[in-house]
């Protein structure tokens, strides 16, 4: 079987979903680092590489070895940094755009292969997704994860249905550089291994084994050298990965978290990836009830004709339910969405089909595209007047009050305080980000030693007013009450009022 798309053709709707995809990037583009505080993160251990002091978390005081994040996405951003001359969020951004767009030629290719002549209706409900577009500018790993899985899946299958064996290579070669950008691609390179195994390429096998563990053994060596700090099987096994006080979970937590996940990702995330309009309540439950029904009918309706996308879809969706609560969410569930669409419009379809409707692929996807194209309509409604006043010189405009006021206390510590004090933070990296200031967060603990320890190691602590945590309220300003004459306020933004304290010596 060979594409449903021809050459001709191909060319055609890939310039156009290319140039939707663009369009879309640009109406949601937010200029600022998101909030989330990975992207900063990244970008800082991309400033670490390219000013050559390793791999390292140079926000830290001391500037440990990092371990955590897998170094794919900062080597390519270190590239877009040593053109720039320093961190460029700008410039990060657009590499991951450019990821975003690579990702969706993927998607139409292996659409064409997998859909035929569905393939162009399928891809253009991708497209419409906002999660996409949105995604498309935040310095994380997704986007990049998206492109480069979806084009090991495209290749695998190529593979398969041309017998081209440069085509089963560039697809295990892909499947493991997955593993560089993200951790969780370990579904990715395991669902390849499943398929290689099944299909009895051993020798593609062979060189999968080799390829992986001759980037994983080295890596792994590295981090046990670099000292203790928490891994993923740490944070897998935590109830909460935020608050060790609260200690690991049992099985008996296990079982709860993955029924819960796979409530929340069935009947909330899944059903509000692919219609964006929706809210939680009734009605995602009634998408998600149809979503689950399309996905059963076409998965079990393709069981017949295997291709690598099925033991991908299972893997990456249990990788999903095992994964702390407070993650689930459609960022870590965006790289999987592309590949549950192939079932879902498989089984409308086979449903169609049974039901001699001869247009029910099209319809529902127009109807998917109209209903998310509203939903893009109110996002760029207030994307575009944030932007707008940050091209005039409001670098925080979009900001929510609270992370406005922290990031000009961010500002002042530039402005006002020497490069080689300490500061305590709750967002350590934002911190640096904006004024160059080593810092670091006070332990989340209710353990009043400990977070002493903390602040007697800075010189300055900041005490945030976000309305999205109480974690100084709860472990750090107790433990600054017990010796108020140990600290001075130096700084007081405006309401809602972030506070800047000295620490006496």
């Amino acid at each position: 079987m060979r594409s449903g798309l021809d050459e001709k053709s191909s060319r055609i709707w890939v310039a156009l979903f290319s140039a939707a995809f663009i369009l879309l990037a640009l109406l949601l583009f937010d200029p600022k680092p998101d909030t989330g505080g990975d992207n900063v993160v990244y970008m800082i251990l991309a400033e670490s590489l390219r000013t050559g002091q390793g791999y390292a978390d140079i926000f830290l005081p001391g500037a440990p070895a990092h371990i955590q994040y897998p170094f794919g996405l900062p080597v390519l951003l270190s590239l877009v940094f040593g053109f720039a001359g320093g961190i460029s969020v700008t410039g990060a951004k657009v590499l991951v755009m450019l990821f975003g767009v690579g990702a969706m030629v993927f998607c139409l290719l292996l659409y064409g292969r997998v859909l035929g002549r569905q393939a162009r209706w399928a891809m253009a409900a991708v497209v419409s997704m906002p999660m996409f577009a949105t995604a498309a500018h935040r310095v994380l790993t997704e986007i990049p994860f998206l492109c480069v899985s979806l084009g090991a899946l495209y290749f695998l299958v190529r593979g398969e249905q041309e017998d081209s064996e440069w085509s089963w290579w560039a697809g295990t070669v892909l499947a493991v550089a997955g593993t560089l950008l993200r951790t969780a691609g370990i579904a990715l390179v395991v669902a390849v291994v499943v398929h290689l195994l099944v299909k009895r390429r051993f020798w593609n096998f062979a060189g999968l084994a080799a390829l992986f563990l001759a980037l994983f053994v080295p890596w792994q060596v590295r981090n046990t050298m670099a000292g203790a700090g928490p891994s993923y099987l740490d944070y897998l096994l935590a109830k909460d990965p935020y608050v060790a006080d609260f200690g690991r979970i049992d099985v008996g937590d296990f079982a709860v978290r993955i029924g819960t996940n796979l409530m929340r990702f069935v009947f909330e995330v899944v059903p509000m990836a692919f219609l964006a309009v929706l809210g939680k309540g009734l009605i995602a439950w009634a998408v998600g009830l149809v979503l689950l029904v399309l996905l059963k009918t076409g998965f079990w309706g393709r069981f017949g004709h295997w291709t690598v996308l099925a033991p991908y879809g299972v893997l990456g969706f249990l990788v999903l339910l095992a994964w702390p609560e407070v993650w689930t969410g459609e960022r870590f569930a965006l790289p999987l969405i592309p590949v549950l669409a192939v079932y879902v419009f498989i089984g409308v379809d086979k449903l169609g089909r049974r039901l001699r409707l001869k247009r029910a692929v099209p319809v529902a996807a127009a109807a998917v595209v109209a209903l998310n194209l509203v939903a893009v309509g109110i996002r760029a409604a207030e994307a575009i007047p944030d932007w707008t006043r940050y091209a005039r010189g409001d670098r925080y405009a979009g900001y929510s009050p609270g992370w406005r006021r922290y990031m000009q206390a961010a500002e002042w510590l530039r402005n006002s305080v020497a490069k080689d004090r300490v500061v305590l933070a709750r967002k350590p990296e934002f911190v640096f980000l904006e004024s160059g200031l080593r810092s670091f967060c006070y332990p989340f603990t209710n353990d009043r030693a400990r977070v002493q320890a903390a602040v007697d190691s800075s010189d300055y602590v900041v005490i945030e007013d976000f309305t999205w945590t109480e974690t100084a309220k709860h472990f750090l300003v107790p433990v600054l009450h017990q010796k108020p004459q140990a600290y001075r306020t130096v700084h007081t933004t405006g309401p809602p009022e972030v506070f800047v304290l000295e620490v006496l010596r």
